[in-house]
């Protein structure tokens, strides 16, 4: 994995992923080498590449106690994001839940759900996703940008939600500016 890192780094693709398909051949569900073709492959818009890499991203256990289950959940989450991107909706919202169940305490897979439920018009799934996620933690701010959120930020409801969860979030600021 270290050749394929350093590629990665020089910015030669094709280098880093002969070297990441040999760390494969290797060790199948690595979930480092796993997680990091499926993020470049998301980068570069090659969604269905990155769609390869789902089986063996399963046979990681979610209960694993150092950084392989982190990197499950990363790379289920650009696997969600790829879904969408390909408008494959349900495949999104399947995978979402899967990552949410990587780590139901994390924030990011509940807002990558609200934004797949966004995507495919449901819209009452979508504000008790996004709910979920803020009451995470999740600041509202790093969402709003995203074009899933864009349709909702005049509606009363949004800005509600959004506001009920600011002040939960409000201390953090605060802390980071002393």
């Amino acid at each position: 994995m270290s050749l394929a890192g350093a590629y990665m780094l020089m910015g030669k693709r094709d280098k880093m992923l002969e070297y990441a398909h040999k760390a494969l051949e290797i060790e199948s569900n690595n979930s480092v080498v796993l997680s990091s073709v499926i993020t470049i492959s998301y980068m570069e818009n090659k969604y269905e590449e990155a769609l390869n890499y789902l089986e063996a991203l399963r046979t990681i256990p979610n209960d694993a106690r150092d950084n392989r289950r982190d990197k499950k959940q990363q790379g289920l989450y650009f696997l969600v994001k790829c879904s969408y991107s390909l408008h494959k909706y349900e495949q999104a919202e399947t995978l979402a839940k899967e990552c949410i169940a990587v780590n139901p305490n994390s924030s990011f897979p509940y807002a990558t759900l609200a934004e797949t439920y966004s995507l495919m018009g449901k819209d009452e799934a979508f504000y008790e996703a996004l709910e979920d996620a803020l009451k995470r933690g999740i600041l509202a701010k790093t969402l709003i940008e995203d074009a899933p959120y864009q349709r909702f930020l005049k509606k009363k409801r949004f800005k509600d939600l959004l506001k009920k969860y600011e002040q939960k979030t409000a201390p953090l600021d605060q802390i980071a500016k002393n």
